[in-house]
């Protein structure tokens, strides 16, 4: 997406639990996540948000989770590795298997992967932290104009962050 750097607000801070030799330094991968936490670019969070794709709350109050369509559905990909066979299906991932599937192994092995096409709905994180003031005023905008579609329950668990609730009117 860009080659340009910056700071990734979940890295190394007071109270952080990222530890150097991350400095904070990121950037935004191709398909719009961060290259350190993999949180949604704002600019694709807010297409998601716009385009009425659904956002799935979490107990956390920096950290919502976002259902989209899907770009590579159907393609075939490894989306589960294991450091066993756990069945008859799963291949070990030589090195020509890896290769066939674009797919890394971590450290360690030999690792066994379950080839599997991509399905039509993708869940992908936005962590709050992206935001700027002026995103937070414009989600908090969509919020109270109800064009953010909340899965369920319909609400969030608990609020974002840098959302204050005023006091009800005193109904006396």
């Amino acid at each position: 997406m860009s080659a340009e750097t910056f700071h990734c607000p979940r890295g190394p801070g007071p109270g952080s639990p990222h530890k150097p030799p991350f400095d904070g330094v990121a950037t935004w991968r191709d398909d719009g996540t961060c290259s350190y936490c993999g949180s949604m670019s704002p600019e694709r969070f807010f297409e998601c948000v716009e385009a009425g794709n659904e956002l799935v709350p979490t107990d956390k109050n920096y950290k919502v989770y976002v259902r989209h369509p899907n770009p590579i559905a159907g393609k075939i990909t490894i989306r589960q590795s294991a450091n066993y066979q756990p069945g008859p299906d799963w291949i070990e991932a030589t090195p020509e298997v890896c290769k066939q599937y674009d797919w890394t192994p971590g450290e360690g092995g030999p690792y066994w992967v379950l080839p599997s096409p991509e399905g039509p709905i993708e869940t992908g994180k936005f962590y709050f932290q992206h935001l700027d003031e002026a995103g937070q005023v414009r989600f908090i905008e969509l919020l109270n104009a109800k064009r953010v579609k909340l899965a369920y329950p319909g609400h969030f668990y608990v609020a974002p962050f840098f959302i204050k609730f005023s006091a009800p009117a005193d109904a006396g």
